[in-house]
């Protein structure tokens, strides 16, 4: 989800986003169920892009926005922790 936060994305390009990023890749089999779960519990919002009816651009919906921001704000606090806890 964060991946969206910043731009819609369509299943394929968020799994190379996560292979660029992550240095792991994630099948079709893997993500589209994520997408759809998501999508059904209204956190994502899905629509084909003009003049392409095969390919579904995902975004974040108000509600996965302030899901997703919370969570990037948790990890990051995380991560400050796991810092302290290594520098001593």
């Amino acid at each position: 989800m964060s991946s969206l936060v910043e731009k819609q994305m369509c299943g394929y390009d968020l799994i190379k986003e996560i292979f660029s990023s992550c240095d792991v890749f994630l099948s079709q089999g893997t993500v589209y169920p994520v997408l759809y779960t998501l999508e059904s519990e209204g956190l994502l919002h899905a629509e084909y892009s003009k003049g392409d009816m095969r390919s579904k651009k995902y975004s974040l919906t108000p509600k996965g926005r302030k899901i997703a921001e919370k969570e990037i704000e948790d990890f990051s606090k995380a991560l400050e922790q796991v810092s302290v806890l290594l520098s001593r």
